[in-house]
């Protein structure tokens, strides 16, 4: 029974430490703007949010569309700013292709006319 139990628990370390999770920060600037975007992700899975801000030396515009790229997969979202900042949507995914540490991301925001283009790289 003692030797079942002990296999039990080691299965279940082993579990568990194959399943810890890794947080990947990615920041960067242009011009105008810079952002930080945290991915939060496991093996095959990953929770991310970001946040932009505008570094420019023109007036804070009210709102931005933002897209975000990265391999295949990307998002993108239409946000105001509310003291030169805002919140990027956050986004999941399970069971799918997940940042790795030497991933770049391609941020494109555009507002009032103009658009900038810049990399995000992990700290």
């Amino acid at each position: 029974m003692k030797r079942i139990l002990c296999l039990l628990l080691l299965s279940f370390v082993l579990v568990t430490g194959c399943t810890s999770e890794e947080r990947l920060i990615f920041s960067g600037e242009g011009d105008h703007w810079k952002a930080q975007y945290i991915a939060d992700r496991s093996e095959n899975d990953q929770a991310a949010s970001g946040s932009v801000s505008y570094i420019g030396e023109e007036a804070v515009p009210d709102r931005i569309e933002y897209r975000l790229e990265y391999g295949s997969a990307g998002s993108n979202g239409d946000v105001p700013l509310k003291d030169g900042a805002a919140n990027l949507n956050r986004s999941s995914c399970g069971n799918c292709s997940v940042l790795q540490k030497d991933s770049e991301i391609l941020v494109t925001i555009t507002w009032e006319g103009k658009t900038e283009e810049f990399l995000l790289s992990s700290e």
